[in-house]
């Protein structure tokens, strides 16, 4: 993962922070300090276990009820390395990053979790009364801790599910001014753009929008996520003919799609758009932003996400501001 997306990854989950909503989930832990590192190790290994090949973010220095407090860069390679000690032999790959947040800087640990099974000591082996039990395989469940049980295993011995290739081709977003009826200004955004998507196997991927999300963030960090009416759909080619009117005709050999989901049978280009509202004017709208797709096909655990930045462009004035990536000729 690029540096600029796991700092947008953080930004969002501390934007749900400060909205009192809740952050923690499935791939995301906070943490208001560095915690010990026994007892970070056993989590960070029921955390990538139950993970199943999917990445996880840790953010030192924010608790999801006290906020933002802040952590100390500089105790990551003593820290990381006790917490390497508690594994056994395999341990999640680390990439970190360091955010400033207003008076604050928090550490963003990424996690590989593709090695699992992962393994950790039993603290008590040993000692007197420790019992035999060496080393533990641990499960995360919620936002519980406890020992993997025989489904667990069977999950973690399986089959990792692979996840499809997703490639940026294009990308734009845009913002009006409008008025309703009672004369009330509010903005509305727009988001357009497509995708080369090539699934990993043989079987159609199908992938429903309710199961989609879009997020994009300003160059403030202010964060938008509550985009409506998101659709995939294949590209489409336009007719012109001598009479009245425009027909189109889908362009795509492999992918189509219904009002509510997309069928993906082969590699192919597949477009997107979604519009959301917003109250007047948030502040600023210049600078580059980043928009962040997470699609979830039918039969994985687990969201594919693509992020790219996109950089201000000139626009007429029907727009107030517009925004725009392209990685093919228009």
């Amino acid at each position: 993962m690029r540096p600029f997306e796991m700092e947008s990854w953080v930004l969002r989950a501390v934007d749900q922070v400060t909205r009192n909503s809740h952050c923690e989930d499935s791939l995301v832990e906070l943490k208001s300090a560095w915690p010990k590192p026994a007892a970070a190790a056993r989590q960070i290994a029921a955390h990538a276990n139950a993970a199943r090949g999917a990445q996880i973010l840790w953010i030192i220095g924010v608790d999801e009820v006290s906020g933002v407090s802040g952590a100390d860069a500089n105790e990551l390679a003593d820290w990381f390395s006790a917490v390497r000690s508690h594994f056994n032999h395999v341990y999640p790959e680390l990439q970190d990053i360091n955010v400033r947040i207003g008076d604050h800087t928090v550490v963003a640990l990424l996690f590989q979790t593709d090695r699992a099974p992962f393994l950790v000591k039993n603290p008590v082996f040993g000692t007197a009364g420790g019992g035999s039990v060496e080393w533990e395989v641990p499960w995360r469940e919620s936002r519980k801790t406890r020992t993997a049980n025989r489904e667990d295993i069977i999950r973690l011995i399986g089959p990792l599910v692979r996840l499809p290739e997703l490639e940026w081709l294009q990308c734009s977003v845009s913002v009006h001014v409008e008025k309703s009826a009672e004369e009330a200004s509010h903005q509305k955004w727009y988001l357009y753009g497509s995708l080369y998507v090539v699934p990993s196997g043989p079987e159609p991927l199908v992938i429903p929008f309710h199961r989609c999300g879009v997020t994009v963030t300003l160059a403030n960090g202010q964060v938008l996520d509550d985009w409506a009416d998101f659709k995939l759909s294949p590209p489409h080619r336009m007719h012109f003919s001598r009479g009245p009117g425009i027909s189109s005709s889908v362009d795509s050999m492999t992918v189509e799609s219904s009002s509510s989901e997309v069928i993906i049978t082969g590699p192919g280009r597949v477009e997107f758009k979604a519009s959301t509202v917003s109250e007047q004017d948030p502040e600023p709208v210049a600078g580059n932003i980043s928009v962040t797709l997470r699609l979830n096909a039918i039969g994985t655990n687990t969201h594919s996400v693509i992020e790219e930045m996109l950089q201000p462009t000139t626009h007429d004035k029907d727009f107030r501001a517009k925004w725009e990536f392209s990685r093919v000729a228009t």
